[in-house]
């Protein structure tokens, strides 16, 4: 019998109660998480089947040569254990915490400062690839345009020349650059909405409401889909 096992468990990385259950129906299997990996890869070392409570703490961990942020940490882990909040595993931009007290005191009882730590991980994540996608879809938009440009100067010259223009390179035109555009724009539209969605959330959590995973933006989705169909047609 095997002590350990991998599961491929994608979540959003705002669905901290998803993830929460999921750890909760695993340990009660016997399962507990020993690391986890940005793509939503879990590594699981057999344990006896146990009640656990789980938290989500979203904080990059301190770096070893960083020795104040080091000693932070330690003293934030020293409070958790008071508490019965155990590290279990963590990534680049989360920590997981497990309780096996049935009336655990939760690890998050601040929602303002919840929703800070959770928009600084999220933008250090996902920000930089924001930032390259719509650098990387405008340079291949400029492809195409020089493309077409360069296509049909060399179709207009070859049939100066008398040449047949079906033995030209017939240009595509403007439109290849579509598909680029649709993704630029659906980006754009996912940005906007996790900022507006930010804007409220924060003015719940002064409220003392925490707060909830960002939804699904459709029009994005609609976007995305629109541009894999011009991709492929």
């Amino acid at each position: 019998m095997l002590n350990f096992r991998v599961s491929l468990r994608l979540f959003s990385f705002g669905n901290r109660k998803g993830i929460c259950r999921y750890l909760e129906k695993m340990a009660a299997k016997g399962w507990m998480p020993e690391s986890l990996t940005g793509d939503g890869l879990w590594l699981f070392r057999r344990i006896p089947p146990t009640a656990l409570k789980y938290a989500v703490f979203y904080a990059r961990p301190a770096k070893e040569k960083d020795g104040e942020a080091m000693a932070k940490q330690a003293e934030f882990y020293e409070l958790c254990a008071h508490d019965g909040w155990e590290l279990v595993c963590n990534n680049s931009e989360i920590q997981i915490f497990c309780n096996r007290r049935p009336d655990a005191v939760p690890l998050n009882t601040d929602p303002v400062a919840e929703l800070d730590r959770f928009h600084t991980a999220f933008l250090r994540g996902f920000a930089p690839s924001w930032i390259l996608d719509i650098c990387l879809f405008g340079l291949l938009i400029r492809r195409e345009i020089r493309s077409y440009d360069w296509n049909l100067h060399f179709q207009e010259r070859l049939a100066a020349l008398g040449i047949y223009p079906e033995e030209a390179a017939v240009p595509w035109g403007l439109a290849q650059a579509i598909p680029w555009a649709l993704l630029i724009a659906a980006l754009l539209v996912d940005i906007a909405e996790y900022f507006w969605w930010y804007r409220g959330a924060k003015k719940a959590a002064r409220e003392g409401v925490f707060f909830r995973r960002p939804g699904p933006s459709w029009i994005a989705l609609a976007l995305w889909l629109a541009s894999f169909v011009f991709l492929f047609l």
